[in-house]
């Protein structure tokens, strides 16, 4: 499953921290590759992979949110947009 995440983040943030902090939130994370930038946004794409079953959006959910304050609280990031 493939999802795309972007975030505002403070001027100067190194984007190899991110990156690791993303992959190292959940072992369900496979790769993150920085896919935008715009200004100080910033699209990583994010790949989940399970080995055992098909993930469904209901399992990647609680992963995201995750993600999301890690980077708020570790990187002063914000998520553009809203989770669901």
């Amino acid at each position: 499953m493939l999802e795309d995440l972007t975030f505002t983040l403070p001027e100067k943030t190194y984007l190899g921290p991110i990156i690791n902090t993303i992959k190292s939130t959940h072992r369900l994370i496979k790769s993150v590759q920085l896919s935008k930038t715009y200004q100080q946004n910033y699209t990583f794409t994010i790949t989940y992979q399970s080995l055992s079953k098909d993930l469904s959006a209901a399992d990647i959910a609680p992963i995201r949110k995750k993600i999301v304050s890690n980077l708020k609280i570790k990187f002063k990031a914000d998520l553009i947009g809203e989770l669901h």
